[in-house]
């Protein structure tokens, strides 16, 4: 499951269907499998590339998700966040299955 954590310096108005309909399609899952948080923060240290978004993106390590197709993923995420005025940092961390555990509520 690809989660993506957009933290911003501000509250943002992105189109927040628009976005996740546009990451499915970046990272090939199906709708109910990306999670998408978007997390205003209160400062951050100051970065010499003025960015205005970082994103933080951990996905399940996979066969086809290769050195080249992750880092093509990086930059469409990074197209897709400058298309609405945002000068992003992505950052993906690809993760051993084996090694995740997950547990829902089940009330």
């Amino acid at each position: 499951m690809p989660l993506i954590k957009i933290f911003t310096k501000s509250a943002t108005n992105l189109p927040l269907s628009e976005i996740h309909a546009e990451l499915i399609k970046i990272w090939n899952v199906p709708a109910d499998v990306l999670k998408l948080l978007v997390v205003p923060v209160l400062d951050w240290a100051p970065d010499a590339k003025n960015e205005t978004m970082y994103v933080d993106i951990r996905a399940k390590q996979k066969p086809e998700r290769t050195d080249e197709y992750v880092k093509n993923a990086m930059h469409m995420v990074t197209i897709l966040l400058e298309k609405h005025g945002h000068r992003p940092t992505v950052r993906v961390e690809l993760y051993d299955q084996n090694l995740q555990h997950l547990t829902r509520s089940k009330l």
